[in-house]
């Protein structure tokens, strides 16, 4: 059973967080700018515990040392076709409606021809319309994918077993988004796309949850 997927540093936080990529020093009392932060490494604390795990079938969704990212582990999700259900990694924050939100988080595939999906969305879940997915990326033939506006739009062929960095601007009340991409190692990055519509094309869809799966729900995805 091959791995599908690897997922690493995962971090959404409001804009005084996202500056620096890390989280400020909050003073008692104050609201932490950060409102979800993993780095999978058993040695580093993470948190806050909003993290659920779905793997009732033969897929799997584990900590990794195979192919870190910038600590000692990811995490490897990994589909099986045809078991009748899917490993899923999901979390939870507080419903942000309005303000700015800053994604970031790295993606490795081994095979690219797989399906992947990764989504931000709200209250009505992973559907799309007003507070339901408001960013969604996929993988799909070989192509690294976000629907935007409904449209599912190709972004770059994905290579095998290459750590892409992706990090997101999203504009709740405008219900739009900044998306960059760079290699491991490299710090500028080769894809941007600016003022993206989000992917019902919704203003003010708001988001409280976040997931990395295999298919989104026909079965045959073999993604790690």
């Amino acid at each position: 059973m091959k791995p599908a997927a690897f997922f690493a540093a995962f971090l959404l936080a409001l804009p005084a967080a996202a500056q620096e990529g890390v989280a400020p020093p909050v003073e008692a009392g104050d609201a932490s700018p950060v409102l979800v932060s993993y780095g999978f490494d058993e040695e580093v604390p993470t948190g806050p515990d909003t993290l659920r795990i779905y793997q009732n079938a033969r897929g799997h969704v584990v900590l990794s040392r195979t192919f870190p990212w910038s600590g000692s582990s990811s995490v490897e999700l990994k589909d099986v076709p045809g078991d009748g259900d899917f490993p899923e990694l999901q979390g939870f924050f507080p419903k942000v409606s309005d303000g700015v939100l800053f994604l970031h988080f790295a993606l490795m595939v081994p095979d690219a021809g797989e399906e992947l999906n990764i989504a931000l969305a709200g209250p009505r879940g992973f559907r799309l319309g007003r507070d339901g997915i408001a960013f969604w990326l996929s993988t799909r033939d070989g192509w690294l994918v976000h629907t935007s506006d409904s449209i599912p739009r190709r972004l770059f062929e994905v290579q095998p077993f290459t750590w892409y960095g992706i990090t997101v601007e999203y504009r709740v009340e405008a219900g739009r988004y900044d998306l960059s991409v760079a290699r491991e190692g490299e710090e500028k990055p080769f894809l941007e796309r600016s003022d993206q519509p989000n992917a019902a094309s919704q203003p003010r869809s708001a988001v409280h949850l976040f997931s990395f799966i295999g298919d989104n729900g026909d079965d045959r995805s073999a993604a790690v």
